[in-house]
């Protein structure tokens, strides 16, 4: 894994674990999200892209007009894996397992 990617998921969860629930809808709905990805190392492997409530995975640090594949959080707790993060991203699941959103990214990416 590299120590960048590494470094930026755990950026990301201390943010989350950090967020205030009452002004932060988000950051608690997006830890279940990165638990799940602590148990996919091919994917924590990437770095994680914000975009609105998604989180794109990047083969390599990205760049600011980065939309890779990813996952959109919703506040219900349902989890889209999107064909690219950002407004013109294309939903191709929803489900309400993390872990089920995962495999089929890791798919997605492998395809």
């Amino acid at each position: 894994m590299s120590e960048g990617a590494d470094a930026a998921w755990r950026r990301l969860r201390d943010r989350c674990e950090r967020a205030d629930p009452d002004s932060d809808w988000f950051a608690p709905k997006l830890l279940g999200l990165l638990d799940a990805v602590d148990r996919h190392p091919d994917l924590r492997s990437r770095y994680p892209v914000e975009a609105m409530n998604q989180i794109g995975f990047a083969p390599e640090q990205p760049r600011e007009d980065a939309f890779p594949p990813g996952i959109g959080v919703g506040s219900a707790g349902f989890y889209a894996v999107v064909d690219q993060i950002g407004p013109s991203g294309r939903a191709v699941m929803e489900t309400s397992s993390p872990d089920e959103a995962l495999q089929r990214l890791a798919g997605l990416l492998n395809d």
